[in-house]
């Protein structure tokens, strides 16, 4: 039957759009004139009651170079999540969200140590950690530990050193930020390993009172009962 989109349709195919929606708004932020100034994480114009640089500033860049690499990265890992790993691109951009919320908080919380920030990094450092959980869980594959140890390594490069790899930018490399970023993915996979312990406990205990051997001993109970 043709016809209206249910609202489940409709949902899955706005999700299907987010990566490259929110890809094609940094790509405006990066060439809208003032755009970087207005939205970048600045902790003197926060204080001033400029609250959504807390958010926007995940999505500055500081030059074409940082802006390609973020959000090429970006793009080419929600690609995997949803097709390798089967984590949608709805989850994604919660996890997303999360993520940056997170990162922004430690931030703010951190005191004058971090002035100013800007970049997709922190939450690209965040998504990896659900990623490689979904990719452990599904093929055992002992790999996953080394691309998590490579991770763990690039961090406390980047915070020994305060040079950042791949890309070369005008401002030191934020560890911080990182290390919150990957912090935020590490509290999305403990989440869910306990949801999904506490589900298999319901569904354990919900199959042992619906188990065929335990209606055979209630019914055998009801009958042996005096009346």
């Amino acid at each position: 039957m043709t016809g209206t989109p249910t609202l489940r349709n409709a949902h899955a195919a706005l999700a299907a759009w987010a990566p490259l929606t929110l890809a094609a708004l940094m790509a405006w932020a990066q060439w809208s004139p003032g755009a970087f100034d207005t939205l970048v994480f600045s902790r003197s114009a926060i204080a001033a009651g400029e609250f959504w640089r807390l958010i926007t500033g995940h999505f500055v860049h500081l030059g074409f170079q940082h802006f390609a690499w973020n959000v090429g990265t970006f793009v080419a890992m929600a690609l995997v999540a949803r097709h390798a790993m089967g984590i949608g691109y709805g989850r994604q951009m919660a996890q997303a969200a999360f993520i940056g919320v997170f990162v922004s908080a430690v931030l703010w919380f951190s005191g004058p140590t971090v002035s100013a920030y800007s970049g997709l990094s922190a939450i690209l450092n965040g998504l990896l950690a659900p990623m490689l959980y979904a990719n452990w869980q599904q093929t055992r594959d002992p790999s996953t530990f080394g691309v998590a140890a490579v991770s763990l390594a690039k961090i406390a490069y980047e915070a020994a050193t305060g040079n950042t790899l791949f890309v070369d930018v005008a401002w030191p490399a934020s560890a911080h930020a990182h290390a919150a970023g990957l912090g935020a993915g590490g509290l999305l996979v403990v989440g869910s390993m306990t949801y999904q312990d506490w589900r298999a406990r319901k569904i354990g205990v919900f199959l042992r009172w619906c188990s065929p051997m335990r209606v055979i001993r209630r019914s055998r109970t009801s009958r042996a009962s005096p009346t």
